[in-house]
């Protein structure tokens, strides 16, 4: 065997066919930053993989990257194999990178593991004592006789350090032979063009370097916060390994480079005792979803939690899924302005777990709509849409009993359609209990999916209340909501299953009249003494016309002219009544009365439409279309999006004891925009339900292979579906993607990977916590596309060095290697907004009283420098001098971790795309330009969502309070979207790490996608 390098960092000398794959796979700029040695082997394994291309050429790439030496599975599985002791415990002791199980200490270096045997072997780290335990269950599963012991040491702490600084080389170096290479071209197509080369050594440390020094160069005195580590070993605890071999008891001493094998440390009277049990890691961490809705903004509400053991989802993710659960059929016919309700789902994605591992270890929410109604499902106790509760259907045959039905359609808040159904017998008496598969809803001939809100008559009232100071006694604070109290008792003592809601307002009384127009309550009182402080706009006349009627209780019994002008307004406009109110007890008997003359329908369905630019017509069937009713509508021209509903989406995440994390995900940031809610918080809300989220989790980051297998992994999760649909079995195809696949995004290759230079002979990093990221994108609508990346300040990197300053020092160049990767894979990061600026400490700030000379009060960012950057005193902060850019550095003060912050908070960077989408109701046929905007062609939302979600339980999504279309014989439309998905399994490589669209690329991705030019072929995007 000859293994050949250059002196050089970066230089490669290897066989052509070998220096082939190794381009095409370091091309993909994801492995570009590490080590590349190919041992040039005389003899290599020819792998043959199982089923049709792609599939089975991407099998066989996998077993090739298994057998690189940076494979730690792999290499552990073959020294078992071997019976080598000696070579196991080499692999343990010289390729296993020692790390302390604490941030500060050694304290517990006995018992303590950190993330366990798995992540061991993922990351290539362990604690003194998983050290230990990765050599015993190598032994034992040789079947060597071996056991865990203490051994009495006397190592002093200036001999500790070398035990630490041990710098490793992992060298990807899978054994490829020439003409295994060449079958895969010839299976896959060779590249019609050659490739993009690119920097194979992509080397951060040098930037990263020099962006450290000129943060250590803005910040004064950073030794007086730093914290030395304690290198006190704890000499009566040192885990070794007691093995026996030939009938001779040995001893593997794991940590001083100098002991040789089978030999303890003090091999001339060490103590021995048996090890206590190992302590593990039981941390968890929380995951909480949740929202906030135009009507209650400072309200926080949740939409799901889940909660892991934390170790337990090392190397795997939590997908935050909103799961719309059409059909693939339903999906062809669907537009996407028409998508309304999702289920809001933390979904456990596990490469190498099975369904039911997954499926116990994800959780649902209860369905929404956009509009923000809760849908409470059929499983629990009742079903309920918004407070609506159903009832039972009385018989199986009770739709038989129909002989009347008849269909009034109304519009609501634009996309929103509401349909009053009503139902009667023979005998005129309304038929209550219908459940949705009764029921079939076209419009225009197209089927819809329409969400039944209840199938009883339930009246809806809706009670505003003005709560101005300037209200009435009886009608203020606390008399308001008694009041409020006793009209609900009086509706609910004549109607049982009313539903009665209320909303505070402030005196913009036309603003919040417009907001209760756009809602499906069957009626409206507000209560108000008239004084207002916004004005009527005739141009919303046909928004309040379509609402509800409103009944005004004049609060006051003013007689001015401006407020009974102002209230026979709002009358006017609704279709409503002025009711003079002083006499409580008259007015609760009055309202009563109105109810009881409203037409209350048994059925009321809704559903969202996005086409305003034509009149619509509405058939409503029942019993197999034994009775048809029709109704028509038409939005007004002005009606627009987001007046109403879900404004803001929020992740919360909390490890152990630690101070939760917070994110906006999506809309309103409730902590620097005040309560400035507008349209477009509503529309990205929206573009994040068409988008997607995923939280990956880590310890120090996988090796090269180990990212590299389960990119292929990934990949090979369609394999069943894929198949299928290249034997033209569309329906077997069909019903292998709905049990769902994995997506391991190539992004999470460079970003995860642990630091470069993490160990020299003089320091070490290493993270005390967990490296975790949001990967999101938000689809444009209106606005530019966003592709974002979130390093979370979860990782808590410290090092080990000779003194506190270097400690401190090592720090702040090692973790700005984060900030260089974000500046190289994203258009926008931290590093490219302050790169050209003049930077301010924060401490110089205060002392120069910088935030009240440059931002005033007034200034509409006074609160995000006041409550982001100035307050609180653990971190240093270096930003703009100018404030041209709310982008800053923070380092902690005690470690020297630093973080670039956006300035939306979050630790990471960001891709914009100036394709977006213009209204949805623009959007009629297919949903190809939501995917254009994402770079990733035509394919139908649905099957895009499929394609990122792990398995999860989707009975939400079929529950009774959702109507089942009839969008069958849809197979052709299914066969093409199924097309367009397998090129883009392909392409999401090249997309996700370049953010360059549309030009063919070398890498990975070129190597496990060699197209051939057949345009039949469904995998060759050519």
């Amino acid at each position: 065997m000859n293994t050949s390098t250059g002196p050089e960092k970066g230089h490669l000398l290897v066989d052509s066919g070998r220096r082939d794959f190794l381009s095409i796979v370091a091309l993909t700029g994801a492995s570009s930053f590490l080590p590349f040695l190919f041992n040039a082997c005389s003899k290599t394994e020819q792998f043959t993989g199982t089923g049709k291309a792609p599939f089975k050429v991407w099998e066989e790439m996998l077993q090739a990257i298994m057998t690189s030496s940076d494979y730690l599975p792999g290499k552990m599985e073959k020294l078992v194999a071997s019976n080598n002791t000696e070579a196991m415990y080499n692999f343990v002791k010289d390729e296993i990178i020692l790390i302390p199980p604490e941030s500060r200490r050694l304290t517990g270096m006995g018992t303590k593991t950190k993330w366990g045997i798995p992540s061991v072997l993922r990351s290539g780290m362990a604690t003194p004592r998983e050290k230990a335990e990765l050599l015993h269950a190598m032994y034992q599963k040789a079947g060597i006789e071996s056991k865990i012991v203490f051994e009495r040491t006397n190592i002093k702490p200036e001999q500790v350090p070398a035990f630490f600084y041990r710098p490793i080389t992992r060298n990807f170096d899978p054994i490829i032979s020439k003409s295994q290479f060449q079958s895969w071209e010839n299976e896959m197509g060779a590249p019609k063009e050659s490739m993009n080369k690119k920097d194979i050594q992509k080397d951060y440390t040098i930037e990263a370097n020099a962006l450290g020094e000129r943060i250590l160069n803005n910040i004064n005195s950073i030794e007086k916060y730093a914290q030395e580590f304690d290198f006190r070993w704890d000499n009566y605890h040192t885990p070794t390994v007691e093995f026996i071999e030939e009938g001779a008891t040995k001893y593997a001493h794991l940590f001083d480079p100098d002991i040789a094998f089978g030999k303890l440390k003090n091999d001339n009277g060490g103590k021995l005792s048996d090890a206590d049990p190992i302590e593990e890691n039981k941390e968890e961490i929380t995951i909480r979803l949740s929202y906030r809705n135009t009507i209650d903004p400072k309200r926080e509400r949740e939409f799901v939690s889940g909660k892991w053991v934390t170790k337990d989802v090392i190397g795997k993710q939590v997908v935050i899924n909103f799961l719309h659960g059409l059909t693939l059929e339903e999906q062809v016919v669907t537009p996407i302005g028409n998508v309304r309700t999702f289920t809001p789902a933390l979904a456990l994605q596990a490469i190498d777990e099975n369904v039911a591992y997954m499926s116990e270890r994800s959780f649902l929410g209860d369905p929404f709509t956009i509009d923000g109604k809760i849908i409470k499902l059929a499983h629990q106790e009742k079903a309920q849409v918004d407070g609506n509760v159903f009832i039972n259907k009385s018989n199986p045959e009770l739709q038989k009993t129909v002989t009347d039905l008849n269909t009034k359609a109304s519009t609501g808040g634009y996309p929103i359609v509401k349909l009053n159904v009503t139902a009667k017998d023979s005998t005129g008496n309304f038929v209550e209990g219908l459940s949705p598969k009764d029921f079939l809803i076209t419009e225009d001939d197209i089927p819809v999916r329409a969400l039944m809100e209840n199938n009883q008559r339930t009246p809806k009232i809706l009670i505003l209340s003005d709560a101005s100071g300037s209200m009435p006694e009886p009608y203020f604070k606390e008399r308001m909501n008694d009041f409020n109290e006793k009209l609900k008792n009086s509706i609910l003592e004549k109607y049982p299953s009313a539903v009665v809601d209320f909303w505070k307002t402030p005196s913009s009384l036309f603003t919040w009249l417009l907001k209760a127009s756009q809602t499906s309550y069957d009626l409206v009182i507000y209560a108000t003494d008239g004084d207002n402080d916004d004005d009527y706009d005739p141009k919303k006349l046909p928004i309040y016309q379509a609402g509800p009627p409103t009944l005004i209780l004049n609060v006051k019994n003013s007689t001015s002219h401006v407020h009974l002008g102002t209230f026979d307004k709002m009358a006017e406009i609704t279709n409503g009544n002025v009711i003079d109110a002083k006499d409580q007890v008259q007015v609760l008997k009055e309202i009563v009365e109105k109810i009881d003359a409203l037409e209350i329908p048994p059925y009321v369905f809704s559903y969202a439409s996005a086409d305003k630019s034509k009149k619509h017509t509405v058939e409503v069937n029942i019993d197999n279309s034994r009775l048809t009713s029709e109704a028509s509508y038409q939005f007004p021209e002005s009606a627009s999006r987001g007046t109403n509903g879900i404004i803001g989406i929020y992740l919360e995440l909390n490890i152990g004891n630690n101070k939760p994390i917070h994110r906006v995900l999506a809309g309103w940031d409730h902590k620097n925009e005040l309560y400035h809610t507008n349209k477009d918080h509503a529309l990205a809300v929206e573009g994040l339900l068409f988008g997607k989220v995923m939280l990956a989790i880590e310890g120090e980051g996988p090796t090269l292979s180990m990212a590299l297998s389960e990119l292929l992994k990934s990949k090979l999760s369609n394999r069943s579906w894929g198949e299928a649909y290249l034997d033209k079995d569309i329906t077997k195809a069909k019903e292998a993607l709905a049990k769902g696949v994995i997506h391991v995004p190539a992004l999470l290759i460079p970003m995860m990977s642990p630091l470069q230079e993490q160990v020299t002979n003089e320091s070490m990093t290493f993270a005390s916590g967990y490296k975790m990221c949001l990967v999101k994108t938000i689809v444009g609508i209106n606005q530019p596309t966003i592709s974002s990346f979130d390093y979370l300040p979860t990782s808590k990197y410290v090092s080990m060095a000779k003194n506190k300053t270097k400690t401190i020092t090592t720090t702040v160049l090692k973790t700005a290697q984060l900030a260089i990767r974000e500046a190289t894979l994203f258009q926008n990061s931290t590093y490219s907004l302050l790169e050209n600026t003049k930077w301010i400490n924060k401490d110089v700030a205060v002392e120069e009283k910088w935030l009240k000379n440059t931002i005033t009060y007034e200034n509409g960012d006074y609160r995000y420098w006041n409550e982001t950057v100035f307050r609180g005193n653990e971190n240093i902060k270096l930003f703009d001098r100018t404030a041209d850019t709310k982008a800053f550095w923070k380092i902690n003060k005690r470690t020297g971790e630093l973080y670039g912050i956006m300035p939306d908070g979050s630790g990471g960077g960001f891709n914009r795309f100036e394709d977006q989408l213009e209204e949805l109701d623009e959007i009629i046929d297919m949903y190809s330009k939501i995917f254009d905007a994402m770079g990733v062609g035509s394919t139908p939302i649905g099957i895009v969502t499929t394609y990122g979600k792990t398995l999860v339980k989707l009975y939400a999504i079929v529950s009774e309070v959702i109507i089942v279309m009839d969008a069958s014989g849809m197979d052709e439309a299914i066969k093409e979207a199924l097309m367009g998905m397998a090129c883009e399994i392909a392409k999401d490589i090249v997309k996700e790490i370049t953010g360059e669209a549309g030009e063919i690329m070398g890498g990975l991705d070129q190597m496990i996608g060699l197209m051939a030019g057949d345009e039949n072929n469904p995998f060759s995007c050519s």
